[in-house]
């Protein structure tokens, strides 16, 4: 399973005047990921969504989780610019992986508790072989 990144880099002081715009409708929840001996489990931090409203689906061999989050009073132009540093975005998100072949996409399974978005996702048994350590001589 491999983690997509963002491209480009430095931050915000080229676009500064975006950064408003897009704290109010971006985020990128944070996702650890662990290999078990049987799965592979992803756990994605966002507390206080609405599981409802969260969507996951795979595409050509690609995972995507996206959540569209309703409007709020946090939205109203007013409020929102009263914070000069946002640090809890209860924005729309989208996050996206490559499973490489070895995930059994069709027995993906999730859970949301305690703002936390658990996905299990079983290996692939063809894809998913024991490392071979070769000796050099």
């Amino acid at each position: 399973m491999c983690h997509r990144h963002a491209h480009g880099r430095g931050g915000w002081k080229a676009h500064a005047h975006w950064k408003h715009h897009m704290h109010r409708h971006f985020h990128r929840p944070p996702v650890n990921i662990s290999e078990k001996e049987d799965h592979f489990e992803l756990l994605l931090f966002a507390p206080g969504i609405d599981k409802s409203a969260v969507n996951i689906r795979v595409k050509n061999d690609e995972l995507f989780i996206t959540y569209q989050a309703p409007k709020s009073a946090f939205e109203d132009d007013e409020i929102v610019t009263d914070f000069d540093t946002p640090e809890y975005p209860h924005a729309s998100f989208r996050r996206s992986f490559y499973l490489n072949n070895k995930v059994l996409v069709e027995q993906i399974s999730a859970d949301y508790a305690d703002g936390v978005l658990k996905l299990t996702l079983p290996k692939n048994p063809d894809t998913n072989r024991p490392v071979h350590s070769i000796t050099v001589n």
